[in-house]
C-alpha cells in the first residue's frame, strides 16, 4: 500500500458503494455481458479496473453521505441509456485489499475511491460481490439462445 493510501475508518464496513458501470457491450473493453443462467446483463471483471490516471483507483460513491446530502442512486447514473449501477460492500472491498478514502468533488458529496492493487482476481471477485442497484437498460442480445 502506497503511504498516501490510508483507509478511511469513518466508512462503515457495511456501506454500500455505489460503482456507475459504463454499458460497453461486446469486444475487448466490454463492462457487461449476457449471463444466459442469470438472464441478465452482469458487469465483467473490466468494470473494476483502474483509472487511466491512477491505475490503482476507481471512483464510487457512499451511499449513506449521499442520502444524508439529500441525494439518491439515481443521481449517481446520470444517464440510464449509457449507465448502470452496481454495489457492494466497503467490507467486501477491504477484504480484497483495497482501502476507501473520501474524495468529494463539486456537488458529489459522496464522491469516493478504492485504492490497490487491481489484478484480475481482486476485480473478479469485486465483480462477483457486485449486484445492481438500476440494471442495464438493455434488452437481451438477439443471440442470446433464449
Amino acid at each position: 500500500m502506497n503511504a498516501v493510501e490510508v483507509d478511511d475508518p469513518s466508512i462503515g464496513n457495511d456501506w454500500r458503494l455505489l460503482r456507475r458501470i459504463p454499458l460497453v457491450v461486446g469486444g475487448t473493453h466490454a463492462q457487461i455481458v449476457w449471463d444466459k443462467s442469470r438472464n441478465a446483463w452482469v458487469p465483467t471483471s473490466l468494470a473494476f479496473n483502474g483509472h487511466p490516471d491512477n491505475p490503482r483507483a476507481f471512483s464510487v460513491h457512499l451511499e449513506p453521505v449521499l442520502l444524508e446530502n439529500g441525494f439518491d442512486a439515481e443521481s449517481v447514473v446520470l444517464d440510464k441509456s449509457k449507465f448502470g449501477l452496481a454495489t457492494f460492500t466497503a467490507a467486501e472491498a477491504r477484504t480484497q485489499n483495497q482501502v476507501l478514502m473520501r474524495m468529494p468533488l463539486p456537488g458529489e458529496p459522496a464522491h469516493a475511491h478504492v485504492l490497490g492493487e487491481k489484478t484480475g482476481g481482486i476485480r473478479r471477485r469485486l465483480k462477483n460481490c457486485a449486484v445492481w442497484v438500476i440494471p442495464p437498460n438493455l434488452p437481451p442480445p438477439a443471440d442470446n439462445g433464449s
